[in-house]
C-alpha cells in the first residue's frame, strides 16, 4: 500500500488527499484571486472564524491572510515579515508554481507535502474544516 494510499483512510489528513477544487485558471498571473476564491467557497460557512496564513516564495516573498468566518471572508496581502499580526490558525509555506498547481486543482496538498513542495503548521482540525467547505 503507498503512502498516499496510507494517507487517504486517516481522518485526520484524508481531507488532503484529493485536489482542491480549481480556484485560478491556468496562467493566471494574480495569485490574490485564488485566494479570494478559496474565502468565496469557504464563504459564511465557517461557525468559527479561521484565519489561514499563505507565504508564497517566488521572485520575490509575499504573504496573504484570509480569514473565514460567519461574517464572510476577509483577505489581505501583508509584508511577509509583519511579526505585529498574531499568528494564524493554520499556515501555509509553498513556492509559486507550487501553490499555482493546488489552486489551478491539478495537484493535491499532500503530494505537494509529501514531496517536500509545501510546508504548513497549525490547527489541523480548523484547516480540515476549511477544506470541507470547497467542497460540494
Amino acid at each position: 500500500m503507498s503512502t498516499l494510499e496510507q494517507m487517504r483512510k486517516s481522518p485526520a489528513v484524508a481531507d488532503f488527499c484529493e485536489p482542491l477544487p480549481r480556484l485560478i485558471d491556468a496562467g493566471t498571473a494574480d495569485l490574490s484571486r485564488g485566494f479570494r476564491r478559496l474565502g468565496e467557497l469557504a464563504g459564511t460557512g465557517q461557525k468559527e472564524p479561521v484565519t489561514l496564513g499563505f507565504h508564497i516564495e517566488g521572485d520575490t516573498a509575499r504573504y496573504w491572510r484570509l480569514r473565514v468566518g460567519p461574517d464572510g471572508p476577509r483577505l489581505t496581502e501583508e509584508p511577509p515579515d509583519d511579526v505585529k499580526a498574531p499568528r494564524p490558525d493554520v499556515e501555509v509555506f509553498t513556492g509559486e508554481q507550487t501553490w499555482r498547481e493546488i489552486a489551478e486543482g491539478t495537484l493535491a496538498p499532500i503530494t505537494a507535502i509529501i514531496a517536500g513542495r509545501m510546508r504548513f503548521r497549525g490547527d489541523v482540525a480548523a484547516a480540515r474544516r476549511v477544506v470541507r467547505l470547497l467542497r460540494p
